[in-house]
């Protein structure tokens, strides 16, 4: 407990959000690289999430864009399987929207690099594949739904129906025979009246 506390202080102050923190997402291309944000709380498999504070006692102002205010994240050292590694800090400033993507991309002079694209492969076919289950789980939910709400309108259907063979008929005040109805064509309608 005491290291995300810690995290979240050293972060953004506190563990609540601000109306002024922004969502940050940090991600190693290619995919597969484990994240160390230098703090306490260890090392992270790629993306990291986090929740960057631009309270006004974290924040400096830009020199270059007046009224705008930046903080600096970092920095992180992105580690990939070959052994590769890269660090980088971001600069989050707050006029540039409550989210952002920022990416660690694996340096190419470094020894490796089909280990790590192997490695980012299959995780995008385990990506592929948890996305083709949540459709599946998705498809079957709505199919039982359906299949439950035939259920209860077959149901309700029989009910009604039992009540209505087992209810009395209304008896009608007149006999059929005294019934007259007249019908005349207006146009393409036609108007019946009965008596």
């Amino acid at each position: 407990m005491k290291r995300i506390v810690l995290f979240a202080m050293l972060l953004g102050g506190t563990v609540g959000a601000y109306a002024s923190d922004i969502d940050v997402r940090i991600y190693s291309e290619p995919a597969g690289a484990m994240l160390n944000p230098h703090l306490s709380v260890g090392t992270r498999p790629a993306p990291l999430w986090l929740k960057v504070s631009m309270a006004k006692d974290k924040r400096q102002s830009d020199p270059l864009r007046p009224g705008v205010y930046c903080r600096q994240v970092g920095p992180i050292t992105a580690r990939w399987p070959s052994g590769a590694e890269a660090t980088a800090t971001f600069t989050v400033c707050d006029k540039e929207g409550k989210k952002r993507r920022f990416f660690i991309t694996r340096p190419s002079d470094m020894p490796g690099v089909e280990i790590d694209l192997q490695v980012a492969a299959q995780i995008q076919r385990f990506e592929l594949e948890r996305q083709q289950m949540a459709q599946q789980y998705a498809l079957e939910s709505r199919r039982l739904e359906l299949e439950d709400l035939r259920r209860r309108n077959a149901e309700d259907a029989r009910i009604t129906e039992d009540f209505l063979k087992n209810s009395p008929q209304p008896r009608s005040s007149r006999p059929a025979s005294e019934i007259h109805c007249t019908s005349e064509q207006v146009g393409q309608y036609v108007y019946t009246n009965c008596n």
